[in-house]
């Protein structure tokens, strides 16, 4: 999609939810050592504002749109936020949002929040210390249905399996519309680290930051320090994009330092991979510490991939299948592309229009499953 059709889908995301708020009760919260607070029910005004958001979100009576204002502060919380109605949760401070410093901390006890309605809004919010519990996911926001997040930083979160700043359950009828502008850095999980992206979810990640996030599954088909996209599915392939983001400083344990994109996950384009980590531990050799694709069908496109590095001098992009388009594979501290093991069930790779040159080890290392068309580097191409 063009740049126009983004700008207009996200112009059509705030459009709709002017529109449902248009008649809505909106509700205010003020953090609970405010010198002000003196909440009354419905909190419709910051002289009555809750102290607590749960408490102002099952307040609202009606699911059209209705605006929680929170203002800045620290809100330290107890339990996992439950979203379950078409809200809008904004931060305020003086008319304007303020991410930093309107902060939900969970302490590490539970998860920060949880959004299961399909037009509900983030706008402006710091999730911070959030954990998903033993073997539980997303330990920042759980999100199995909303519309827009936008302009948040989800740092400092565990997902004990699956993202653990973000994550999106298996599940076709998940759905995020889209997220960004958003940082998610600093989380931690067993398979991305930052962000993961389950089979059949639906949505888009644009203009984001995903930054030194870990994951740490020694599986050789898992990983994604930075992100992992399962996230389409054979109804809807490639469903989920990632866009214009810059992925950075992330480290796998197993593979895909920045980005691991298993089967049928999404597409990611327009990005900067670069400075990633992939940790070779004892057992099956790892790859990618850019990019990896797992028996993928999916494409990177006019992307940079950059200064990652494993242990091992292995490739930057793993080619078990996917499609590289228009990228840059350039100033690697290991090899530049790989192909597939030899193992006949993986598809054959394809690589068009596309540099790779001065990595350290090796620019290209494939026999006959990768097809290369109209490339540059410093080898004769199979």
């Amino acid at each position: 999609m063009a740049a126009f059709g983004i700008k207009c889908l996200a112009s059509m995301l705030v459009m709709c939810v002017l529109c449902l708020s248009a008649n809505a009760t909106n509700v205010f919260v003020v953090p609970p050592d405010h010198p002000a607070a003196a909440p009354v029910f419905p909190f419709t005004n910051w002289i009555t504002a809750a102290t607590n958001i749960q408490e102002a979100h099952d307040a609202i009576n009606i699911n059209d749109g209705n605006i929680i204002f929170i203002t800045n502060g620290q809100y330290l919380l107890t339990n996992q936020l439950l979203v379950t109605k078409g809200v809008v949760l904004r931060s305020w401070n003086g008319g304007t949002t303020d991410p930093e410093g309107t902060i939900l901390d969970a302490n590490n006890t539970s998860r920060v929040m949880c959004i299961s309605n399909t037009v509900a809004v983030l706008d402006g919010l710091t999730l911070q210390n959030g954990n998903g519990g033993a073997g539980g996911n997303g330990g920042g926001l759980y999100a199995y249905k909303a519309l827009l997040v936008t302009n948040c930083i989800i740092k400092n979160c565990q997902g004990q399996s699956y993202g653990g700043g973000f994550f999106m359950p298996n599940n076709v009828g998940a759905v995020l519309g889209l997220m960004t502008h958003c940082q998610i850095i600093s989380n931690s999980a067993l398979i991305g680290g930052g962000a993961h992206l389950g089979y059949g979810t639906t949505g888009m990640i644009e203009h984001c930051t995903i930054a030194s996030n870990y994951a740490g599954h020694a599986d050789p088909s898992y990983g994604g320090g930075g992100i992992s996209l399962m996230g389409a599915s054979t109804l809807e392939p490639n469903a989920v994009t990632a866009r214009w983001c810059t992925i950075t400083f992330n480290t796998a344990r197993a593979c895909g330092g920045g980005v691991n994109i298993n089967y049928n996950g999404g597409d990611v384009e327009n990005c900067l991979i670069a400075s990633n980590y992939q940790v070779r531990t004892t057992g099956p050799t790892r790859w990618g510490s850019g990019i990896y694709f797992f028996k993928s069908q999916a494409t990177a496109r006019n992307c940079v991939i950059t200064c990652n590095s494993n242990v091992g001098n292995l490739a930057a992009v793993k080619m078990g299948g996917g499609r590289l388009e228009n990228c840059t594979v350039v100033n690697n501290c290991n090899g530049g592309i790989c192909d597939s093991y030899t193992n006949p069930s993986y598809e054959t790779g394809t690589v068009v229009n596309t540099i790779s040159y001065s990595n350290l080890a090796y620019n290209i290392n494939a026999t006959n499953q990768i097809a290369f068309t109209n490339c540059c580097t410093t080898i004769e191409l199979p």
